[in-house]
């Protein structure tokens, strides 16, 4: 999952008690805790974070409904997140399209 910022100048901190981690676009570790000043890059490893946890808590409520098979999964260590800070994107002109995420998904090869 990666997260985008637009490139509007940023001013602030980030308040939240969770320590956030996430990787950049070059594969570093990065992390936003409570204090940071915040920055574009910050802003768009917090969006991929943010949409990750939200994703997995979306497909857990389906699992709670009868369709367990993402839940199955996760147990057994087959859905793995990774959020990567894509800090600004320079696709699309529109701020509104600048501010998104990238969803990649992987199948890799299975163990016998």
């Amino acid at each position: 999952m990666i997260g985008y910022a637009d490139p509007q100048p940023l001013t602030g901190e980030y308040l939240e008690p969770d320590e956030i981690h996430f990787h950049d676009l070059n594969g570093v570790r990065r992390s936003v805790s409570r204090g940071d000043r915040l920055d574009n890059l910050k802003l768009s490893g917090l969006r991929a974070w943010h949409s990750g946890r939200y994703l997995d808590s979306l497909f857990l409520g389906a699992a709670r409904e009868g369709h367990e098979e993402y839940a199955e999964m996760k147990r057994e260590g087959k859905i793995r997140y990774r959020c990567v800070g894509g800090e600004v994107s320079r696709e699309e002109s529109g701020y509104e399209s600048r501010r998104r995420i990238q969803i990649i998904i992987t199948r890799t090869a299975s163990e016998k």
